[in-house]
């Protein structure tokens, strides 16, 4: 309690909910948006040692060369059937739910965002975009690909 109101500048109760694994907080958003209860865009404060943003993860691959290819209104089902823990907030953004994301980490944290979601493709830029990438430009280098992409 004591992180969240002195490093997070929380000062009482939010609305919000529990999960016991990362991916599942995607569901719940998907139901709220369902619902009716959470409007899209909206901002996500990420307090973790980890991005989620599909870093360790394979689905990165998934979210540059199929999901950011679909229609905005097939990508929330798309997305639900393949996210995972440490992706979720990669999916999420490729659903285009996120207005802004602030990731805030420990010293020593905070490098392990995809080369492929800055940007630009570049890690020190401070906006994440994701490209529509074909397989091809997920295996060349993140410059190559980046002379190709096609955002969206």
């Amino acid at each position: 309690m004591s992180f969240l109101r002195e490093r997070c500048g929380l000062d009482g109760p939010l609305p919000g909910f529990a999960v016991e694994r990362h991916g599942e907080v995607f569901g719940k958003w998907q139901a709220l948006i369902e619902a009716g209860q959470l409007q899209t865009p909206f901002h996500v404060t990420h307090v973790d040692a980890h991005g989620d943003l599909s870093m360790g993860e394979i689905g990165y691959k998934h979210v540059l060369t199929e999901l950011v290819h679909l229609p905005l209104r097939n990508r929330p089902a798309a997305a639900a059937a393949r996210v995972g823990d440490g992706d979720y907030l990669a999916y999420a953004i490729g659903c285009r739910w996120l207005r802004d994301l602030d990731y805030v980490y420990n010293e020593g944290g905070g490098g392990d965002v995809h080369p492929y979601f800055w940007e630009g493709f570049d890690h020190t830029s401070l906006a994440i975009r994701l490209a529509a990438l074909t397989e091809d430009d997920v295996k060349a280098t993140p410059r190559s690909a980046y002379a190709r992409r096609r955002l969206l």
